[in-house]
């Protein structure tokens, strides 16, 4: 007989049923283990193998304990996530306090850290709010669900991106619509997404239009998921409910290339005629006058494959767009100008409502218009029927300088009201009017033809004065210089005119020569007292350019050391977007630069050679040049002497 403990073990079944009940017991039920019967031999033997066989029991009793607790941590960790019916439902049961301590232990994990801590809160908002959802929000208030969210849990977010700054919130913003896109094709929940782009937007409508390339390739990669498309132009769009101007220039750029697309024309129609409707009165729109047309264009634009029930949107839309654009500018008289050229018979009635806008904002559109209406006469008749024929020609009737100008072209064009006594009234005072008017009309007539008249006979005199102080500078020329031997001093000689003309030429060289000698006299006297008194000023202003300088300096280096410093930084981000493009503009630079020093160092040498060859030899030598000068000076002596000679005998002259 073996000295040895042995296991003795039951039939098939009940090992079978041993299995089963091991599995059991990992899935929380008791542990079956397999019976051990002893063999009897000898003692001593028996202990020590019943000590070891006791162990084995043990560590086969802890691991399916392990186990059950391992199984529980991980039911533990990983909660079923509910799913709402709706987002007020899910907002009921929100907690911002869990999302204030749940954001306070992850800022002391990562100090510093806006993005994270704002990717935290999107993360637990996905998780908490978790609804099934369309694409727009249909059938919804249109700042749904910013709306509907608990104030403090608007506060709280608006906290974290003021912290943040403007930079962190554009790329935060920007990863927010590339995970938008991404969770939507992998069927994620994406409320608390959409929540945070809604609120940016809201906040900071600028980032936006801060970067339509890439928002327009990332629409452009889920194009045909109209659902992932939408929701991308919805979040986009939420910034033009708060800035019209951002709302119009994301519609331009990211809505009107998919306008005419099945899934996406009713929202781009109606997403423009909502921002400007939701606009205050007030409202600027910084467009320029070819900015302007060119919106009037796309909008005006015939687009037959639209449905009918929201075609009309779009000159709906014109009509509000060019009345803000011409209340807020400050060129509305060059706005008509052009529009009024350029108005025709197939233009569409935006176009003269927008006239008729210019001439209620400005009056000096009326005189535009009367300057320019025998011109443009076409032009004329087309405004003059939109005026007679339309609701908004009615708002003129008030318009003192058009309904002048009108009576003057057509007294049926002047609406009467229907009191008689007051048509009368208005009748006369028509009269009294119109002969005011003559009599203004006659004056104004009268004065511009004097002053019309005026202005060449100055010009004339001007021109004969000339011509016959030419004519007789040439006489005397001709004659030796002597004007008593000319033609004009013998025809004065021969009428007796000839010694007044002396006296008063004599007269007139007399006075201003000896205005020269007390100008040679005082004026230095004067400069030197003014020179006295202007030199500390001088001296201050020196000072003040000096300083001014030194500071200009640090400046300038200043901004070129932060430009070195910050150079790889910014070449590193857009790089993120526009890949190679820093590297292009070093070569771009690199390349430049050899042009420049090449052409400098050549015109350098190209100098040096000009005078080494034609300067330093020949008529423009060292020599020549010296002799030129010697002979100026000579010449400009010998004149100064006689030009003084000269002004010390007509100042003797009395």
């Amino acid at each position: 007989m073996s000295l040895q403990w042995e296991v003795v073990g039951k039939s098939k079944k009940s090992q079978s049923k041993g299995k089963s009940a091991q599995v059991k017991e990992i899935l929380g039920e008791t542990v079956k283990t397999p019976s051990i019967r002893k063999v009897e031999e000898n003692k001593k033997g028996n202990r020590k193998d019943n000590k070891e066989n006791r162990k084995v029991t043990q560590e086969s009793a802890k691991k399916p304990q392990q186990a059950k607790i391992t199984a529980n941590a991980e039911k533990e960790k990983k909660p079923v996530k509910k799913k709402f019916k709706n987002l007020e439902a899910a907002l009921q049961e929100f907690s911002v306090d869990d999302l204030k301590s749940h954001l306070e232990v992850l800022k002391l994990n990562f100090k510093n850290s806006n993005i994270v801590w704002l990717k935290a809160i999107l993360s637990y908002l996905n998780e908490s709010l978790n609804v099934d959802v369309d694409a727009l929000f249909l059938c919804k208030p249109v700042l749904y669900p910013a709306n509907v969210l608990p104030e403090t849990l608007k506060r709280l977010i608006h906290a974290e991106l003021e912290s943040a700054g403007p930079s962190n919130v554009q790329y935060f913003f920007d990863q927010s619509l590339t995970a938008l896109a991404v969770d939507l094709n992998k069927n994620l929940p994406v409320v608390g997404t959409k929540i945070m782009l809604q609120l940016i937007a809201l906040r900071y409508p600028v980032v936006c239009q801060s970067n339509f390339a890439k928002n327009a390739v990332l629409h452009n990669s889920y194009l045909n998921q109209s659902p992932i498309g939408l929701s991308l132009l919805w979040a986009l769009g939420q910034g033009g409910f708060q800035d019209v101007q951002v709302g119009i220039n994301v519609w331009q750029n990211m809505m009107v290339p998919v306008i005419e697309m099945k899934h996406y024309s009713k929202y781009v129609v109606d997403y423009i005629f909502r921002i400007l409707q939701k606009a205050p009165e007030n409202t600027s729109l910084k467009l320029t006058l070819q900015e302007y047309l060119n919106l009037m264009e796309t909008l005006v634009k015939p687009r037959n494959s639209l449905h009918p029930n929201y075609r009309n949107l779009l000159p709906e839309s014109a009509f509000m767009i060019s009345k803000l654009y011409i209340e807020s500018t400050k060129n509305v008289s060059n706005i008509f100008l052009t529009l009024f050229k350029n108005l025709s018979s197939d233009s569409p009635s935006v176009y003269s409502f927008a006239l008729v806008q210019c001439l209620k904002t400005e009056p000096s559109c009326v005189k535009l218009w009367e300057l320019n209406h025998k011109k443009l006469h076409q032009q004329h008749a087309i405004l003059l029927n939109y005026i007679r024929e339309s609701k908004q020609g009615s708002s003129l009737r008030g318009n003192k300088p058009l309904n002048d100008f009108l009576r003057t072209i057509d007294t049926n064009l002047v609406r009467e009201e229907e009191n008689p006594v007051k048509n009368r009234h208005q009748a006369n005072a028509k009269g009294k009017q119109q002969n005011t008017q003559e009599k203004t009309t006659s004056k104004r007539a009268e004065k511009s033809s004097k002053s019309s008249s005026v202005c060449p006979w100055i010009l004339g005199i001007f021109l004969l004065l000339g011509a016959v102080g030419g004519i007789i500078g040439y006489d005397v020329h001709v004659h030796g210089g002597q004007f008593e031997a000319s033609s004009t001093g013998r025809f004065l000689k021969d009428t007796g005119a000839l010694p007044y003309v002396e006296t008063v030429w004599f007269t007139s060289l007399s006075y201003s020569a000896r205005g020269y000698q007390w100008a040679e006299v005082n004026v230095p006297v004067y400069y030197g007292q003014a020179r006295t008194a202007l030199t500390p000023y001088y001296e201050f202003s020196v000072d003040i350019a000096k300083v001014g300088w030194s500071l200009t300096k640090k400046s300038v280096c200043g901004a070129c050391n932060y430009i070195a410093e910050k150079s790889p930084v910014v070449g590193n981000f857009v790089d993120q977007y526009i890949p190679g493009l820093s590297q292009r503009v070093v070569d771009t630079s690199r390349a430049t630069w050899d042009t420049v020093s090449r052409l400098s160092v050549e015109t350098y040498h190209g100098g040096c050679d000009f005078f080494r060859t034609k300067v330093f030899v020949g008529s423009l030598s060292p020599e020549n040049l010296s002799k030129a000068l010697n002979e100026t000076q000579l010449a400009v002596g010998r004149y100064y002497s006689w030009f003084h000679d000269k002004v010390d005998a007509y100042a003797k002259i009395k």
